[in-house]
């Protein structure tokens, strides 16, 4: 498990959130290091960036072409779930 953050990081509420991290160097537009999508980073440098790891901090991400079409299997699996959907 990695170390909260310091509080004057841009990222430390996501972290004490429960969001897992990795770096993104400065100037480069992915992590770069060996492992990045198996451990979290710790202390992210200042003017460095970070990326969110989905496999780790139970969340994902969805890249939607059409709303329209998105949004009724949305609602429709969100009904089966008992769960209401609301924009």
């Amino acid at each position: 498990m990695s170390a909260i953050l310091e509080t004057n990081s841009p990222f430390a509420d996501y972290q004490r959130a429960g969001w897992k991290l990795c770096e993104v160097p400065r100037g480069s537009k992915g992590p770069t290091g060996a492992g990045w999508n198996k451990t979290p980073a710790g202390e992210i440098p200042l003017g460095h960036n970070a990326g969110l790891l989905h496999s780790l901090s139970g969340t994902c991400a969805l890249d939607v072409d059409d709303i329209d079409a998105a949004m009724k299997i949305i609602e429709g699996t969100a009904r089966q779930m008992g769960i209401t959907v609301s924009e």
